[in-house]
């Protein structure tokens, strides 16, 4: 056997970094520290991309991480595999590197040195930022490739090529996006929904764009993906302050888009803008910064036109022509029907609200009878509202282990669609890194996004109490999130609601009653010849199946490759 001393040259000439080492085992992927070949060609040897992702507190030193950039998903905390303590700022640069525990315990030597400044972390919490000025004695390496390796290329035009079509990739029947029907009742339609009574206008914020320079959900994105230059008629750099559009050219509009070239597209577009809020992806989905909302929902469009073998550039000249009550004619492109995106999470928690109510009943054993079920509900918000993490970790997996989180759960990201794949594609299959963690656990962004909208279908219909306020979504979901993250670090401490995560993302219609928002009952269905609503006898108990790695299980199709290369850079969405 060779000598481990034989490996110390290597290691005593250069600097020590850190790579991501996917075994395709969810147990054993890790980041582990790399013995270059070469001293000198440090990633000799190596096929694709890395990229910098930051330090690693580890060995009492701060050393770079590199991370293969087909796998950067995993850097997702719901991923387990690093964990974020914080930020270094050197000198006077406006940059602060992130900072990762690689390894349990491996970063108390540097968050036991306190430090007066904070900032807020990917996640949405506040973490310490360490001056590396202040930090005497501990080593630091600076990355060489502060940029990836290979060094990126620069941004020049490109025309994306059209990807394979679905039939090409022998996925389902010859049916395309285009010609499948929309038959589902509930698609995020493109006028705003019939409005929840009790819903508010702060579901969700659009947060003002003060600072541009600030790091945001479209940077740890899409920054470490090559982006591509796009039609001047793609940018979008603040939102428009009206409707330009009256009455009857509405009208109009809404009678000709179902025929048009712009239907498919559209209607898929908001989905996946839609799926990417519901996974939790964005630092806050209730509280969204302009810029970041118009980077999402341009790239969700993009893709849309890249799945439906369209591009823009053949799009934009199939304008629409609406007409006004005076007969005169207004052209309609991407400009005006962006904005309606902008509606898509409200009418989407709206629905899910409705689907909340129906399925935190007697009906489906949440309560026994109605005064139960009231106090069962005012028992709960109690706990959120308590501030302490206890407690709020009581009521998280009070509800996970209920059949009502399965019930929206479904609703919101496992329900076929008609408008994806054959019409049996789910929201899910659109974000397989984000359903599900290395270990197998229903996603954390997941669980929070869906216990927040819980929450506030308890409170929006309780009178105002100025001695116990409720609190606004975009409030309590990083508290939830908070509970979440040392739930999701230490599972061992919370064995009832790990046994109940495993099993969720095996979710399947047999395991609901698929309630219907609109009528908040049961899906009908026939018996002997009978048709009656579904009940308790009827859900069967889910079972879980060996699933491929980076697959949602029962997944109903597989994105191409090409689907997440389409991506834009955020500079196109800042303001003037």
């Amino acid at each position: 056997m060779q000598s481990p001393a034989l490996l110390r040259p290597a290691q005593a000439t250069a600097s020590p970094f850190y790579v991501y080492m996917n075994s395709g085992c969810r147990t054993s992927s890790r980041v582990s520290r790399l013995v270059p070949l070469r001293v000198e060609e440090p990633f000799h040897g190596l096929i694709g991309r890395y990229i910098f992702i930051g330090y690693a507190a580890h060995d009492y030193q701060l050393s770079p991480v590199y991370w293969p950039e087909q796998y950067y998903n995993f850097t997702d905390p719901s991923h387990e595999i690093i964990q974020h303590v914080g930020f270094l700022s050197r000198g006077n640069s406006a940059r602060h590197d992130s900072i990762y525990q690689i390894e349990h315990g491996g970063a108390v030597f540097l968050q036991e040195i306190s430090t007066p400044f904070c900032g807020v972390s990917p996640h949405g919490l506040l973490c310490p930022i360490w001056l590396l000025d202040e930090l005497r004695g501990i080593p630091f390496h600076l990355a060489t490739f502060a940029d990836g390796f290979p060094p990126p290329a620069p941004l020049t035009p490109i025309d994306l090529p059209l990807p394979l079509s679905w039939k090409d990739l022998d996925l389902f029947s010859p049916s395309t996006f285009s010609n499948s029907p929309f038959h589902q009742p509930i698609e995020f339609d493109y006028e705003t929904m019939t409005p929840d009574p009790t819903a508010t206008s702060s579901d969700v914020v659009h947060t003002p764009s003060e600072d541009d320079n600030g790091q945001s959900d479209a940077m740890i994105f899409a920054d470490h993906q090559p982006a591509v230059h796009i039609h001047e008629e793609l940018h979008w750099r603040q939102a428009s302050k009206e409707d330009l559009l009256d009455a009857c050219q509405k009208k109009s509009l809404k009678i000709m888009l179902p025929n048009s070239p712009w239907e498919s597209p559209i209607k898929l577009g908001k989905l996946i803008y839609g799926g990417y809020l519901l996974v939790g992806l964005p630092t806050n989905p209730f509280a969204i910064h302009e810029v970041d909302s118009r980077w999402m929902i341009t790239t969700s469009f993009l893709r849309a036109l890249h799945l439906d073998l369209q591009t823009y550039e053949q799009l934009r000249t199939e304008l629409l022509i609406v007409l006004n009550d005076t007969g005169s004619q207004t052209a309609v492109g991407w400009a005006y029907l962006r904005e309606k995106f902008l509606d898509v999470f409200t009418d989407i928690t709206s629905e899910l609200r409705k689907v909340i109510k129906g399925a935190m009943t007697p009906y489906t054993g949440f309560a026994s009878n109605a005064d139960h079920q009231a106090s069962k509900i005012l028992h709960l918000i109690d706990l959120f509202n308590s501030h302490h993490q206890e407690m709020i970790q009581e009521a998280i997996t009070s509800l996970i282990t209920t059949q009502g989180f399965m019930e929206v759960l479904w609703r919101s990201l496992f329900r076929p669609i008609a408008t994806l794949p054959g019409g049996r594609a789910r929201l899910a299959d659109l974000y397989p890194e984000a359903i599900q963690t290395l270990t197998g656990f229903l996603s954390k962004g997941i669980v929070g996004v869906l216990i927040t909208l819980i929450y506030q279908a308890f409170t929006l219909p309780l009178p105002l109490n100025p001695n116990n306020p409720m609190l606004k979504s975009f409030d309590i979901y990083p508290i939830i999130m908070n509970a979440l993250d040392d739930m999701y670090a230490h599972p061992e401490r919370f064995p009832a609601f790990f046994v109940v995560a495993e099993k969720l993302p095996y979710l399947r219609e047999q395991n609901v009653l698929a309630i219907d928002p609109k009528t908040r009952e049961p899906k009908t269905v026939t018996v002997h010849g009978m048709k009656r609503p579904k009940n308790m006898s009827d859900v069967r108990n889910i079972v879980i199946v060996t699933a491929p790695e980076l697959e949602v299980p029962y997944a109903q199709f597989t994105l191409p490759l090409s689907f997440k290369a389409v991506t834009v850079h955020r500079s196109y969405f800042t303001g003037l």
